[in-house]
């Protein structure tokens, strides 16, 4: 019911490491190896030339698990969780700033059961991100296999989908033979595969929530698939064997059968749906010369792999170059029993060879490489003691001269038990040990990263040149738009880094100019810019073919699967829920009677002040739920031109404001509105369409209550 906006934006970078604790040399985005990754956007390019330089000034990125979604407490003894988000960190408290990554599960942010706060999850990747200000954010998915048990929520309701990821039992799990059944297309249900299932009911939603929260420009490090070398994910390699696992001689087997995955999955997010913000990670576990079994730290030390056989193995399930940019590796230090293997200095020289080698195959691809989880299971017990385990084991790890990582991810603060917690709170004896690996000048925390998502490339006679803003300064505005070829709104004058706006582009005339769907184009030997509201790639929701039958959408959640594709179910095909609290996360969306309902606008609250909607969309937030702010609320617009693109919201002063639509001509022709939100673009400029121009809805007032519904492939009036 939003339409999407072009905001203009004038970038004044007025940056300040102030909250540092140490000098540190700033590691600038990127150098001219942006311009090698023509298919991704521009910030994802601009973070993996950051990554790179890293590496180069043997300085890593330090992140965490969640690490704005839960905590233990400045003093170990306040742990709090994803319901009370509020863009804190535990680390924060410990050292003064954020660390400058957090690790999302996408089961948390797209898949999980609606109840258990999956939105604050979206929000938390945005706050982190910050309009590109902010730190980086890299995403595992622990995903439910092809067979889920049921469990209970908080509440006490049973039935919901619960854990389904681990194989406890090779010979004996409904999820050992999962992979098989995905990658060799075996039937599923009702004509389909397995495939169709991976696809409609995994990947499908992980790519409808990016758009549904506008994530779909924001850099994302993904990291599918991890761990794969070891016995506990139905992902993992004792579940390679398709000919044992599905009885059948003539199918995709072993590791090609993982890397099959891995391609179908990268495939289908790429080029299938067109993303061009996410660096795909290779992240297996520890390596050893193993056959099928778990590679445990005591077959790693009893083997006693060579380099050679290290890489080879750590190879063995690779899915070609095309598919990877960032190689990673899990490393995590195990409990003390007094065996050998599982003494903190002896993982230390193993772990320590796996990264070398690691890093050595990334320099021979020319791709990054990253200690993407890492941790010390026994952080718990040395509470009093301490072991140092931070500057002893990890920092003389990561800053050995062969070893070149680019980021580090430890996993969350959850509680104080074995396992659970992973940076070492105020109380706990190994506090300070981590504030000296935080001021150490080969890592990067939240504020050494102010520049990271801010590169400006441009070209100069042949050659790729990086231009670099510099702290603590204000540039001037460009005097022509011819200075920013790129239109990534820099530029270089007289040998000056410069601002340009958008809206110091000219319209493009016509939106096919723009091949590439990035909102720019080249017109008559100019760059010119897309209008939003006319761009197919800027609507997903209208390139997405409608459902021909209800049946094709057994979860009721409006979205369906038919001829191999996603589909939209037509709003009319929902009914109107029938109280508010069948919609708890206040999306619009709820459940009654076994499938989704739609809520009507008109049955949220009106918020009580303004301050409730501080964005100014005619939406905000008070006691914990949704609620309309009414329009006349709103002060009106002293200007027309507040209203660039005529949806009746405008912005001044530093706020929404609402605007009058008679200051818009009237269409002549219903089809300059292809959406039908009955707003259209005509002569070069917004028109609005009136609404008995639009024909009268044949199947009653279902739909979402906003006066429009959609029947026969286009809207209609209610």
């Amino acid at each position: 019911m939003t339409k999407m906006k072009l905001t203009l934006i004038v970038m004044l970078l007025m940056l300040n490491n102030a909250c540092s604790k140490r000098p540190k040399e700033s590691t600038l985005a990127a150098t001219a190896e942006a311009a090698a990754l023509p298919q991704y956007n521009s910030e994802t390019q601009s973070l993996y030339a950051f990554l790179k330089n890293s590496v180069q000034k043997k300085q890593f990125i330090f992140g965490q698990q969640r690490a704005s979604l839960v905590g233990v407490g400045e003093n170990g003894d306040k742990a709090w969780t994803d319901g009370g988000y509020g863009s804190r960190t535990d680390v924060e408290h410990y050292v003064g700033q954020k660390v400058g990554m957090i690790g999302i599960d996408i089961w948390d942010l797209a898949t999980k059961n609606p109840t258990w706060n999956q939105p604050v999850y979206a929000q938390a990747i945005r706050d982190f991100y910050d309009s590109g200000k902010g730190g980086a954010i890299t995403l595992d998915w622990h995903m439910r296999g092809c067979s889920v048990k049921p469990v209970s929520d908080i509440n006490g309701n049973s039935g919901i989908p619960g854990d389904g990821f681990k194989v406890n039992d090779w010979e004996d799990d409904p999820n050992a033979d999962c992979l098989c059944k995905i990658v060799n297309e075996e039937p599923w249900e009702n004509g389909l595969t397995w495939k169709d299932w991976f696809l409609s009911q995994k990947l499908d939603k992980f790519y409808q929530i990016l758009v549904k929260e506008q994530l779909t420009e924001v850099p994302l490090i993904y990291r599918p698939f991890h761990e794969q070398t070891g016995n506990w994910f139905w992902w993992g390699a004792k579940g390679w064997n398709c000919q044992k696992q599905l009885g059948k001689n003539d199918v995709v087997t072993g590791a090609e059968a993982y890397k099959k995955l891995f391609r179908m999955t990268v495939d289908y997010m790429r080029q299938t749906k067109g993303l061009k913000n996410l660096l795909i990670a290779f992240a297996p576990d520890k390596l050893c010369k193993h056959d099928g079994h778990t590679c445990s730290f005591k077959n790693a030390i009893k083997d006693a792999p060579t380099d050679d056989e290290l890489k080879s193995d750590y190879l063995n399930s690779y899915p070609g170059d095309q598919y990877v940019d960032v190689l990673g590796i899990d490393l995590y230090y195990a409990q003390k029993f007094g065996n050998a293997w599982e003494e903190a200095d002896y993982q230390t020289k193993l772990f320590k060879q796996h990264l070398r080698v690691m890093s050595k195959i990334a320099d021979e691809k020319s791709k990054v490489a990253a200690l993407t989880e890492t941790g010390n299971y026994n952080l718990h017990n040395e509470a009093s003691a301490g072991s140092q385990w931070f500057t002893k084991q990890l920092l003389s790890m990561l800053t050995d001269p062969e070893v070149k990582i680019s980021y580090v991810l430890t996993w969350e603060n959850r509680r104080l038990a074995d396992t659970e917690y992973y940076i070492p709170h105020k109380k706990h004896a190994d506090f300070q040990d981590f504030v000296n690996f935080s001021e150490n000048a080969a890592t990067l925390f939240y504020n050494d990263l102010t520049d990271m998502y801010k590169t400006a490339v441009t070209e100069t006679a042949g050659d790729m040149k990086s231009v670099e803003p510099a702290q603590n300064k204000v540039y001037p505005s460009c005097q022509s738009r011819d200075s920013d070829p790129d239109g990534d709104g820099w530029g270089l004058e007289n040998g000056q880094i410069c601002l340009t706006t958008l809206i110091s582009y000219p319209i493009c005339l016509n939106v096919a100019s723009d091949l590439d769907k990035d909102g720019f184009a080249m017109e008559n030997g100019k760059l010119c810019r897309v209008r939003a509201e006319v761009q197919p790639e800027k609507k997903p929701e209208m390139q997405t073919p409608m459902c021909q039958s209800q049946l094709s959408d057994p979860d009721g959640d409006g979205w369906g699967w038919e001829n191999s594709q996603s589909c939209k179910v037509a709003d009319a095909y929902l009914p109107s829920c029938s109280q508010t609290s069948s919609d708890p996360d206040r999306d619009g969306w709820g459940f009654e009677n076994g499938r989704s309902c739609q809520m009507r606008e008109d049955s949220f609250a009106s918020c009580s002040s303004l301050a409730a909607d501080p964005d100014g969309d005619g939406w905000g937030w008070e006691n914990n739920k949704t609620c309309r702010v009414r329009m006349e609320s709103h002060a009106a617009c002293s200007q027309l031109n507040a209203d660039p693109d005529g949806d009746g919201w405008g912005w001044e002063n530093g706020r929404s404001c609402k605007s009058s639509a008679e200051g818009f001509a009237t269409c002549s022709q219903v089809s300059v509105d292809p959406d039908g939100d009955g707003w259209g673009f005509e002569n070069g400029a917004t028109c609005r369409v009136r609404l008995e121009s639009y024909p009268k809805c044949t199947q009653g007032t279902g739909g979402r209550g906003d006066g429009w519904g959609y029947e026969n492939g286009r809207s209609c009036r209610q």
